[in-house]
């Protein structure tokens, strides 16, 4: 199968019908990555493209599934404000959730990396790591809220937790005199928000 495809996709690119980037699409929508890789090593193509594809685990149980991403990979991709409190994350990983967020991570990995994602299909209920403490179930997680940014740095702005971990807050403090929309990290309401107030009350720091 594979010798028949390559030789397919190779007569298109000799015949200029297909350049080297189309050739590996074309490929990439016929055959899953491992296929890819295994079809390029097999006739020492591996230096002549790069398949333009990246494989993630999709994690699913009776309801819903939910696409395995590093949190650094939507940050990278500037879309962390995209993301819904519906899609999952732990300290590294984020679980986007299928109808919305999987998608709008797709979407900007195509467009920005020219990137084809493709999917390891893992049922939550028999999940095959080895060690059940190693299993993941999104559902167990904690939501995921992206950090809102403070207006008067451009840094994450903190998410308040109770003790038990629930978040009920993401907007940060109120930054007013400086400014009069969005919010405020803490550093910058301690440091900068409260002396300019105080100041302007009348009150002066010694």
């Amino acid at each position: 199968m594979y010798e028949d495809i390559r030789a397919r996709l190779l007569e298109r690119v000799e015949e200029g019908a297909i350049n080297k980037d189309d050739l590996i699409l074309a490929m990439a929508k016929y055959l899953t990555t491992q296929q890819i890789v295994e079809m390029l090593d097999m006739n020492n193509m591996t230096e002549i493209v790069t398949p333009p594809v990246i494989l993630r685990n999709f994690y699913f149980d009776s309801g819903h599934g939910w696409l395995e991403v590093n949190y650094q990979e939507l940050i990278d991709l500037g879309i962390t404000k995209r993301i819904t409190n519906w899609s999952y994350r732990d300290d590294k990983k984020v679980y986007l959730e299928e109808d919305i967020d999987a998608g709008t991570y797709i979407d900007a990995v195509k467009e920005q990396r020219g990137l084809v994602v493709t999917v390891k299909n893992l049922n939550v209920a028999d999940n095959p790591l080895r060690n059940p403490e190693d299993r993941v179930d999104p559902r167990k997680l904690k939501r995921f809220y992206a950090n809102e940014t403070c207006v008067l740095c451009d840094g994450d702005i903190e998410i308040q937790k109770t003790p038990e971990g629930k978040v009920f807050w993401t907007k940060g403090h109120n930054p007013s005199p400086l400014a009069e929309e969005g919010g405020c990290c803490a550093t910058c309401n301690a440091v900068r928000v409260i002396p300019e107030r105080l100041k302007q009350a009348g009150y002066h720091q010694l």
